[in-house]
């Protein structure tokens, strides 16, 4: 039988936690840093906006100009230019974006073009739309692509014979759908990350007033314990030594004193924190990705 002082057999010790990378002799561990899309301002996000703008300009315009005796160059310019405004801009007005690229899309299958690319250009808008609008305002947005794609492909007759064409418009509706969905989750996570933050507020500020109701309490019975002591104490000498019973009543004076400093500073502590607190906030959307609250990529 082994004992337990017994050392004889080898004991397995955990072995040391992996430290950061940038940690070396003498230098401290540093946290990590934030995610890339919290440390991107708005500039950073207007870019990539006109990036993804200058290529739905670019795939469109070639689109149109393979008919190079039908449409003019001029005509083919500007509808790049129509297409590359909406898509840069849409964070400064999403809605208003969303809109004019479906009008533009809309003008195009009446011109007898195929607007496969320009809804999805809608779809890369329509994410910062449902992710800074509410359910109604988004819903609505998606339901209008879908219902535009849909009377496109039944009226324009060339269109619903195109193969080409129609095989734009169909994975332009799957982008439609998909670029919605993420935008909703997006806007249901960060309203989840408020609510949390909210609870995490409201819990802390009752933690906090429940301590000082409790230093309150100690100091009030403290002090009502001394007065009631000293009251009896006086009340019971006052005939045989005075004195005695005047000592008591000064230290029933300076106890009440100290007492309502005591009060007076919890309370002041307690008007402080009522001041402070925000007032609820109304449900509003969650900013944009690049405005004044910081948000994932869009």
């Amino acid at each position: 039988m082994v004992s337990e002082g017994d050392t004889s057999y080898p004991r397995r010790e955990s072995a040391p936690l992996p430290a950061y990378p940038d940690a070396g002799p003498g230098r401290r561990s540093r946290p990590p840093r934030p995610p890339l899309t919290k440390r991107m301002r708005r500039g950073h996000w207007i870019a990539l906006d006109c990036v993804a703008g200058g290529l739905a300009a670019v795939a469109e315009m070639a689109l149109v100009g393979q008919r190079p005796g039908i449409v003019a160059v001029p005509a083919v310019l500007l509808l790049g230019v129509a297409v590359f405004v909406p898509v840069a801009l849409r964070r400064l007005a999403p809605v208003a974006a969303f809109g004019a690229l479906i009008i533009l899309a809309v003008l195009l299958a009446a011109e007898g073009f195929a607007p496969g690319v320009v809804f999805l250009a809608a779809a890369y808008v329509l994410y910062l739309v449902t992710a800074t609008s509410n359910r109604r305002t988004s819903g609505a947005a998606l339901g209008l692509a879908l219902a535009v794609m849909v009377l496109i492909m039944l009226a324009d007759h060339r269109v619903s014979r195109n193969s080409g064409a129609a095989g734009l418009l169909i994975p332009a509706a799957f982008a439609l759908i998909v670029c919605w969905i993420a935008g909703y989750s997006m806007r249901q996570r960060r309203l989840y990350a408020q609510m949390l933050q909210e609870q995490a507020t409201s819990s802390a500020v009752a933690e906090e007033r429940l301590r000082i109701a409790r230093e309150l309490h100690d100091v009030v019975a403290h002090s009502m314990s001394v007065i009631a002591v000293q009251a009896g104490y006086g009340q019971y000498v006052i005939d045989s030594s005075p004195s005695d019973a005047r000592d008591a009543l000064g230290a029933i004076q300076a106890t009440s004193r100290d007492a309502l400093e005591e009060m007076r500073r919890m309370l002041g502590v307690l008007r402080q924190q009522d001041a402070a607190a925000p007032a609820p906030a109304v449900t509003a959307p969650p900013a944009a990705p690049g405005t004044a609250a910081p948000a994932a990529a869009g």
